[in-house]
């Protein structure tokens, strides 16, 4: 029964391995090919995201069907890229899967400033990252399921009035 119980473990753990590294593989086939997408946030663009708590981010599943949920577990690792803590994900996580497409709205009433990031996320059950995650998730005694890294590549200006809804990097 123990050795049943390890392998099930070791062939869980072989199949995520299996599947970040053709994640790492694609994303970098798709640097290759397509270059990098990645915009840099201004730093104004940064502190309206900063305030934003919790922060909003809506997902798609494959047909299309929208999610939105807030999170409250989250930080920038640099300018280009937001690690989210998967603490309570369900359609979340499996529009992720499906559908790695990320949207992001935050809005600063004291500026009156507003933003929508949009991006790519690497969703990851396993390795440094996903370990940055758990560790913050552990030190709130919540769930680390998962980490799902932004990559960001598209900023608009979301505040009302003219200039609404057009890109800004």
């Amino acid at each position: 029964m123990e050795n049943d119980q390890f392998l099930i473990f070791f062939i869980r753990f072989f199949i995520q391995t299996i599947r970040s590294i053709i994640k790492t593989f694609m994303n970098l086939l798709n640097y290759i090919f397509n270059g990098d997408n990645m915009v840099k946030l201004t730093n104004e663009v940064l502190e309206v995201i900063k305030k934003q708590k919790p922060l909003p981010i809506a997902t798609a599943d494959n047909t299309g069907k929208p999610n939105v949920v807030f999170v409250g577990m989250w930080k920038f690792i640099d300018d280009e890229t937001i690690l989210i803590v998967d603490n309570f994900f369900k359609k979340t996580a499996d529009n992720l899967k499906m559908n790695p497409k990320l949207a992001i709205v935050a809005y600063d009433s004291e500026s009156n400033k507003s933003y929508q990031i949009k991006g790519t996320v690497d969703y990851l059950e396993n390795g440094d990252q996903y370990q940055e995650a758990k560790t913050m998730a552990d030190s709130k005694k919540l769930p680390g399921k998962a980490a799902a890294v932004v990559h960001i590549e598209e900023v608009y200006d979301a505040v009302y009035g003219s200039h609404a809804g057009e890109r800004i990097a």
